[in-house]
């Protein structure tokens, strides 16, 4: 950045000396355009997300100089151009914060933010503070100097940090009544819902492939959280726990009634067979002892 730096610089100085021929004339009629991509470490697109800029000095011909809001601020434009680090960052950040310094804000859309027809100058880039991701706040310079070229349209991709404050993870398993699926319906795999009242927040599709159960990561410890199934044919769910203990689902079956798991039916009918004619042979010998003492 140091180097960048020292190159605009040396452009500008160029430039008043010798003109433009040579070297990329500084355009102090152009406006710029910071574009800022949000992504998770999985690539997943963050919306929405409000993103914060605020201009801390302008450019022209010859350099950098601070905007009303800074001019008495007691920063160095000079010491932030020479030394953009981490620290010089956060100072500004709480210097924008503490005097409410005006900043312009937009929300992410599809995992990115444009903010278009900026002045150029110095920017700062920031995150809100209860936004549930959040990034290290950076500076642009517009424009900016690469391969003998200035760029008046900028690009970043900060590094997403999930900041979920006070979160908690959320456990639930699912269990199975029906003796071992003795009769063969349940399902492959059930959906649960994860709600917040009566809001769905989350879903998650249970299978023997998670062990029927799953982790709900990171959620505000202060929500109100039950979970439900989507309707299992022939089972009744019933419900038990909670967010801080984990929660069951307990499956159990109610459709025809079950054998008891290994018994086969086929004994039980002989049997019942052998009953009912030992039942009618005694029928038949009283009838034929009575039938003899009549004669």
């Amino acid at each position: 950045m140091k180097t960048t730096l020292k190159r605009i610089f040396v452009l500008l100085l160029t430039a008043v000396l010798f003109g433009c021929a040579a070297i990329p004339c500084l355009a102090i009629t152009q406006n710029g355009k910071i574009t800022v991509t949000l992504e998770d470490d999985q690539k997943n697109k963050i919306s929405p997300l409000t993103v914060n800029i605020c201009q801390i000095a302008t450019l022209n011909n010859t350099g950098y100089y601070p905007t009303a809001a800074f001019e008495n601020s007691g920063l160095s434009i000079a010491g932030v151009v020479n030394n953009p680090n981490e620290t010089v960052t956060k100072t500004l950040v709480d210097y924008i914060k503490d005097n409410r310094i005006h900043t312009v804000s937009a929300v992410s859309a599809n995992g990115t933010v444009s903010f278009d027809n900026l002045d150029l100058g110095i920017w700062v880039v920031f995150p809100e503070e209860d936004e549930r991701y959040i990034f290290n706040p950076y500076i642009v310079f517009l424009p900016f100097e690469s391969g003998g070229q200035l760029h008046y349209e900028i690009t970043s991709a900060p590094k997403l940090e999930d900041h979920t404050p006070n979160a908690i993870n959320i456990y639930v398993v699912k269990k199975w009544e029906d003796k071992n699926n003795a009769s063969k319906k349940r399902p492959a795999s059930i959906t649960v819902e994860l709600l917040n009242g009566s809001a769905v927040v989350d879903s998650v599709t249970l299978s023997e492939s998670n062990g029927w159960s799953h982790t709900f990561p990171k959620l505000a410890k202060d929500g109100s959280y039950s979970v439900k199934e989507k309707a299992v044919p022939d089972y009744q769910a019933s419900y038990s726990g909670d967010a801080v203990n984990g929660f069951v689902i307990t499956n159990t079956y109610a459709g025809e009634k079950l054998p008891q798991t290994g018994q086969y039916w086929w004994p039980i009918i002989l049997m019942s067979i052998a009953g009912t004619c030992f039942v009618l042979l005694g029928v038949y010998e009283i009838g034929v002892k009575k039938n003899g003492k009549k004669k």
